[in-house]
Formats: C-alpha cells, structure tokens, sequence
C-alpha cells in the first residue's frame, strides 16, 4: 500500500520574505497487507474431473474395457473405495493402479471379462483425500453399458459355390 503524506514546515523568512513549505512524502509500507510467504496452503477437496468409460457410455468393449477416474488433483492411493456393480449387484474384488500423474487411477478388473449387456454402476466413496489431506465428501458414481453380444459382426470369406477361372479365362482367353 502506498500513502502520501503532507508536512507543513513552519515559516521560514529568506531575503526579507516569509514563505511556507508544503513537503509530500510517499511513505511506502505494509500496513494492510498480508505478508506473503509462498504458496496459499490447498484447502479445497479432490474432484472427479473425468471417468472412463464416459458416464452413460454405451457398447463398451466387454474384453477391453478399462474402468478409471481422473481427479482434479493428485490423491492418496490408499484413501480410495471403489466399488463396482452389475445390474445391482456387487461385482469383481478391484485394485486401484495408479498412473505416474498420480491424479488418474485406474482399475485393474481382476476377472475380465465383462458381461454383455450388463449395466456397470461404478462409485468412489466419500472420504477420498488429497495429498494435503483435504477429504472428498460425498461419493462419486457413473455409469455404464456393456455391448450387445449379438450385435458383434464378423466377416468370413466367400464360400465356393463358383468355378474357379483360369488365368486365361480371366483376361478373355487370350493368349
């Protein structure tokens, strides 16, 4: 904060002539402020910034699919509760696996894979820290469709059914 501040010295007499001096002083100071010390200290909670697969995705790869959470910041691994469902009921035992980020966990599924045309409900529970331990404190849910068993489609040679041609009878029968 910067101030001014005005002085006014007495009169003085120069050469047979009284004056006035009015003196302006900037006084510079910290009155006011907060002393700076570095970084403000982290007092907000993780979030959850992405899941994958996308909330309400459907045909998710039964085979391939991998079950992961991004955070808005680095968590602490063993503060996360994962659960999983199918159509209701509880599924696999998970295991978090963190990336090198450390704000992205995925989830290692332990007996891939995945039903057909099962609805996956996956959560994280409240009481998620953070590495400053700031604690998230209402759970996280998304969910998920598996794809369509009999919608995979699957291409096979032509079958027989024709007389091969010779070479020559390809271009004509021409020689």
């Amino acid at each position: 904060m910067i101030r001014t501040k005005r002085l006014l010295a007495p009169r003085r007499s120069f050469a047979g002539l009284t004056f006035s001096v009015l003196i302006s002083v900037i006084v510079a100071g910290m009155a006011g402020c907060e002393k700076s010390t570095g970084p403000r200290p982290d007092t907000k909670p993780p979030s959850v910034v992405e899941t994958f697969p996308e909330n309400g995705a459907t045909n998710v790869s039964v085979v391939h699919a991998i079950v992961g959470v991004t955070f808005s910041e680095p968590v602490e691994r063993q503060s996360v509760v994962f659960s999983l469902t199918q159509n209701g009921s509880p599924f696999l035992e998970i295991q978090p696996t963190p990336r090198d980020s450390g704000n992205i966990i995925e989830f290692g599924l332990l007996r891939p894979p995945l039903a057909y045309e099962a609805i996956y409900v996956a959560t994280i529970a409240s009481g998620l820290r953070d590495l400053a331990g700031n604690v998230m404190r209402e759970d996280y849910s998304w969910s998920f469709t598996t794809e369509d068993e009999h919608a995979k489609v699957s291409i096979s040679p032509p079958t027989g059914g024709g007389e091969q041609q010779s070479a020559d009878e390809a271009e004509g029968g021409m020689r």
